[in-house]
């Protein structure tokens, strides 16, 4: 299951990378060399296409701006709840009980092996 998450995520964010590279490409020229109609649209379904980018861009900026003011916050959350765990020395488990260092772990897996024998 979480490889299939995994790569969903990888297909969405390809997908929006593809997307946001197609925004960014250069536009044609606004004039046109050869003479007849500039669209095959007729002039007014083409003013409606450009109010909907427009629409859609708002809503983009939007969207961008909600998830930086979510992560903020969800940083900020993070941040906080590792303070009071380095403050309080606990793990985080609720026992209360502090990090063992290194050489401590070493000496309880010793003895644990000890009374194993």
């Amino acid at each position: 299951m979480a490889e299939f998450i995994l790569q969903m995520v990888l297909v969405v964010s390809g997908g929006a990378l593809l997307y946001l590279v197609a925004r960014t490409l250069p536009r044609l020229d606004e004039t046109d060399p050869t003479p007849g109609p500039r669209h095959m649209l007729p002039e007014w379904v083409m003013h409606y296409l450009e109010r909907a980018d427009e629409e859609l861009v708002v809503f983009f900026e939007r969207v961008v701006r909600t998830l930086r003011v979510f992560l903020m916050k969800f940083d900020n959350t993070l941040g906080e709840k590792m303070r009071k765990l380095k403050q309080n020395g606990t793990n985080g488990n609720g026992n209360g009980k502090g990090l063992a260092s290194l050489e401590e772990e070493v000496k309880i897996s010793e003895e644990r092996e000890e009374d194993d024998k």
